[in-house]
């Protein structure tokens, strides 16, 4: 949507090459507001799946330090947007990045000895269930 507000901007651009500058210097600014309104949409977008993934990985959300919030709002992790959204504290979004990086390799190891465990269960039982079999068949 943003490469969409961007090229129908610079069609409107085009067809208004003779308009008066204060027309011109209107369509720059809706553009902006438009261009605006579209990042913050994706930040919130981008915060979410943020906060997912460092669920999914068990990263502590209660240990990421908490800025001070404007005057309008309330204290956490999240701010409100211009328009309305929610969205993370810049500081916030890089301890959290900070934290799922640090977290990964150890979630990593954990989730590889989870498999090796299951599979060595089932490659158990099965050699157990096999060795079963030829027992009750003698």
């Amino acid at each position: 949507m943003m490469k969409r507000t961007e090229d129908e901007h610079r069609d409107r651009l085009k067809a208004a090459h003779l308009l008066p500058v204060l027309e011109r210097q209107n369509l720059n600014a809706e553009f902006a507001n438009k261009l605006s309104e579209w990042t913050e949409w994706l930040d919130c977008i981008e915060d979410k799946e943020l906060i997912r993934e460092a669920k999914r990985i068990d990263v502590d959300l209660d240990d990421i330090p908490v800025p001070e919030p404007d005057q309008f709002q309330e204290p956490g992790l999240w701010q409100i947007n211009g328009f309305g959204d929610e969205v993370l504290y810049p500081q916030v979004r890089h301890a959290i990045n900070k934290a799922i990086r640090e977290r990964k390799p150890v979630y990593r190891k954990e989730r590889r000895e989870a498999y090796q465990f299951y599979a060595t269960l089932i490659f158990g039982l099965g050699g157990m269930l096999i060795a079963l079999v030829s027992v009750l068949k003698k």
